[in-house]
């Protein structure tokens, strides 16, 4: 028998990073990416957001290629918000993303990180975040572009 338990921890952003997910209303995307996981089959473990960017914290099955998920979950938002009322700014994602994988060791440690991103942005802007999780993660600065 095999056994497996694949953690990640994703960030996207919005379109030219716009200010576009209303803290007021980003619990009804929340929802949304919630209720796609189910029926998919992943485990949603955390997720918020600020204004231009996304955390997810899922469980996926060894079967699901990461980027389909990332592929899925940002399709499906983007077609629902486009043209929301609750979402006026909002032109759907970035074409790249960040996809960290962890630990089971590690899950509440990024878990609490990304519940406390209001606090986290009081002081690091979007830009500054990012590069940190790519340099903890093995990854060099210059590849932020790509992002």
């Amino acid at each position: 028998m095999s056994y497996t338990k694949l953690y990640y921890h994703i960030v996207f952003r919005t379109y030219k990073s716009e200010p576009s997910i209303p803290q007021d209303k980003k619990a009804l995307m929340f929802a949304y990416i919630f209720e796609m996981c189910k029926t998919y089959g992943w485990h949603l473990l955390r997720i918020n957001s600020y204004l231009d960017h996304i955390h997810i914290l899922l469980e996926s099955k060894s079967s699901d290629k990461i980027s389909d998920i990332v592929k899925a979950i940002k399709g499906a938002t983007s077609s629902a918000f486009k043209h929301s009322e609750d979402f006026p700014g909002f032109k759907g994602w970035n074409k790249g993303y960040g996809v960290f994988s962890l630990s089971y060791r590690e899950i509440d440690m990024i878990r609490n990180y990304i519940i406390n991103q209001e606090q986290h942005h009081q002081t690091f802007s979007t830009k500054d975040e990012f590069k940190n999780l790519l340099l903890e993660n093995g990854l060099s600065e210059s590849e932020y572009e790509e992002w």
